[in-house]
């Protein structure tokens, strides 16, 4: 009896039948091509399943047996794969393809989809919107909302989707200021773009301004101010407005204070010497600064009050820095003559930093080297008291001698 060993979905079967001439088992192989029936005979069932192959690919018009496949895809699918693997050779880049589209690659198309109909004004009004209740400081609120307004009301109204890296190049080239304000720009529209990026959001993929950059030159040292432009500026502070100025600036000479830090200032921050800067009011977290006795003093000279009164400041503080005959205002010129005093006299970068409320780092780059001990000792001498002042010349009770002007010696010869 016959037996077929292949399968009947087979267009040529393979039956295995003996010889009718010597008795011995052969393979004969049945079926049709081209409209001509095939029966052919092998001793091997190897040889029949060679010629088998080689019969199928003439009647599927192919040129290689890896060509002949099982699927269950269908003919788009096979398409589309066959398009793949055009692109991506190697199969395991395209497993890491797949992978990578059902985790991240989807979410982000439809992202794209969708931020295809937010406006750049649509999408800014949305975040200063979130700005006004999210838990940053009210400094870094403002800042930011300012920034980016400007941002979007120069680039215009256009879909978010065609805010690309150059655009804000170009944008950025176009502002007239300083390299670190076109710094501050970029970071603060980075800042915007990062949130429309984010997960409740998602109007955008990736963010544009990440690849940004702008070319900062190098830091210069700070400028401070010397010791006789600081007693003069006190001099004419407490002469001017009613000494309307003189606590603001005690704070920065004596307290290595910001400016917003000063302003922020209450007399009833200082308890036992000490004072504690809220990390609202700082630029950094919340500090504790212990006070100088030349601070105190100069505080109580100043007594109780805000440190500056509401109105239109602008004539008044000309008319001091005039009485100061100083050279054009160093912005955060006080503060950092503070600082550099306050590093000469303890030596330690991390006392420094802790005071100051900055890295180890800025007090060693910035602020190391700026003044002599001999400066920095009558620095922390300058006590708006004649009794103090007194001591302080005689060197009583550990105090640093006081410098004397030329023209007070030449009154004492």
């Amino acid at each position: 009896m016959a037996r077929t060993v292949s399968g009947k979905d087979r267009a040529f079967r393979i039956i295995e039948r003996p010889s009718w001439r010597t008795g011995e088992m052969s393979w004969q192989i049945c079926g049709w091509l081209r409209g001509v029936r095939i029966r052919e005979g092998f001793p091997s069932k190897l040889k029949a399943e060679a010629r088998r192959l080689q019969l199928e690919q003439e009647r599927l018009g192919q040129q290689s047996p890896e060509a002949i496949r099982a699927t269950w895809l269908t003919t788009e699918q096979l398409k589309a794969c066959e398009l793949l693997a055009s692109r991506i050779p190697d199969p395991d880049e395209i497993r890491l393809a797949a992978e990578w589209w059902l985790t991240r690659g989807r979410d982000q198309s439809n992202a794209t989809k969708r931020a295809g109909d937010i406006r750049l004004d649509d999408a800014a009004h949305r975040f200063l919107k979130w700005l006004e209740k999210s838990p940053l400081r009210p400094l870094s609120k403002r800042n930011l909302q300012t920034r980016v307004r400007v941002f979007v009301g120069e680039m215009g109204d256009i879909p978010l989707v065609d805010l690309t890296p150059e655009r804000i190049e170009a944008w950025l080239e176009s502002r007239k200021t300083s390299p670190v304000s076109r710094d501050n720009d970029r970071r603060a529209a980075s800042r915007f773009l990062s949130w429309c990026c984010e997960r409740r959001q998602r109007f955008l993929v990736l963010n544009p301004c990440a690849q940004v950059r702008v070319e900062l030159p190098e830091k210069a040292p700070p400028k401070i101010y010397t010791l006789r432009e600081v007693m003069r500026l006190l001099a004419a502070a407490r002469r001017t407005a009613g000494g309307r100025f003189l606590k603001v600036l005690v704070l920065g000479l004596f307290g290595s204070m910001r400016p917003f830090e000063a302003l922020a200032f209450r007399d009833e921050q200082v308890i036992d010497g000490e004072i504690r800067i809220e990390g609202l009011d700082s630029k950094t977290p919340t500090r504790t600064i212990t006070a100088d006795p030349v601070l105190l003093a100069w505080l109580r000279e100043c007594g109780d009050g805000p440190v500056v009164d509401r109105g239109n400041h602008r004539l008044a503080w000309d008319r001091m820095l005039k009485k100061a005959k100083l050279p054009p205002w160093i912005a955060d010129g006080v503060r950092h003559t503070s600082v550099s005093h306050f590093f000469r006299r303890c030596g330690s970068y991390g006392l420094t930093a802790e005071h100051a409320g900055n890295s180890e780092k800025i007090i060693r780059q910035c602020y190391q080297a700026r003044t002599t001990t001999a400066e920095s000792a009558a620095y922390w001498a300058l006590f708006p008291d004649r009794e103090s002042r007194r001591k302080a010349r005689a060197g009583e009770a550990g105090v640093v001698q006081f410098p004397v002007s030329s023209k007070a010696q030449r009154r004492a010869r």
